[in-house]
Order: structure tokens, then C-alpha cells, then sequence
């Protein structure tokens, strides 16, 4: 795989068969380290790891508190979101900047690579302030 975006290889990523290969176990565990090396892609870190990941999640919780707007269930949704979303939240930060690292060292005229590391600056101070909320909130 190459730092250059292709349409063809997340054409050939969801393919029914590469799917149910990616989401065996021990593949699952070699994307998080690969992803926590900042050894994908950045295109797959950013938008595959990051964007994609987090509309799906917030969809699902939308979907899930409409169907459900049962007070105490939703704030026991509330509380698995925010155990699942920090670590999750961790990853993608740690991810994108260590791919943005490594293409800014490839790309020296392309600057996607500070794009995606002022992007994650700021979600990681978003994350910041969102637990500075849940902890001293009232």
C-alpha cells in the first residue's frame, strides 16, 4: 500500500471476502498496532480510521437513542459510548499524526500530512475539554 489515495484499494477493502478476513481477531489486533505506529497510509488513518468510524458511531448512537429515549438507558449509553469513543479517540489521535509524521517525511511539497496533524491538534483538545467536563461536571 502506498501513501497515495486509491479508489481501487478501498474498492478491494470491501470486498465481502477482505472484510471477513479484516475482522478476524488476530488481524484486527495487527491493524491496531500498524494503526498505533503510524504505519498506515495517512489516507487510511485519517478517513478510514477517523472520519468513517466516527459518522458510523454517532449514527448508530442517534439511531439507538430515537428507537430507545428511555432516560436510564440512555445514559447507559451514554457511559459505553464514552468507554468505547476515549480509547478509540486515543488511537485515532496517536494514528493520524504518526501517518502525517511519515508522509510529511515522504511528501516534502505536500501538505496534507499538517493538515491532518492541525485536525487532530484540535480533536485532541476537544477530547481534552470533553473530559475535563465529564470529570468536574455538576
Amino acid at each position: 500500500m502506498s501513501d497515495d489515495f486509491s479508489i481501487d484499494e478501498v474498492k478491494n477493502f470491501f470486498q465481502p471476502e477482505n472484510l471477513k478476513t479484516f475482522f478476524q481477531p488476530e488481524n484486527l489486533k495487527a491493524f491496531v498496532a500498524r494503526a498505533w505506529h503510524g504505519d498506515l497510509p495517512l489516507w487510511q488513518a485519517f478517513w478510514g480510521l477517523t472520519v468513517l468510524p466516527n459518522v458510523l458511531l454517532n449514527l448508530l448512537v442517534k439511531l439507538i437513542a430515537a428507537l430507545i429515549p428511555i432516560p436510564l438507558f440512555l445514559s447507559l449509553l451514554g457511559i459505553v459510548v464514552f468507554i468505547i469513543t476515549v480509547p478509540l479517540t486515543v488511537l485515532q489521535i496517536v494514528s493520524v499524526w504518526r501517518s502525517a509524521v511519515n508522509y510529511n517525511a515522504a511528501n516534502p511539497n505536500v501538505y496534507w500530512g499538517y493538515a491532518a496533524q492541525a485536525l487532530v491538534a484540535i480533536g485532541g483538545i476537544m477530547l481534552a475539554i470533553g473530559l475535563v467536563g465529564v470529570v468536574f461536571h455538576r
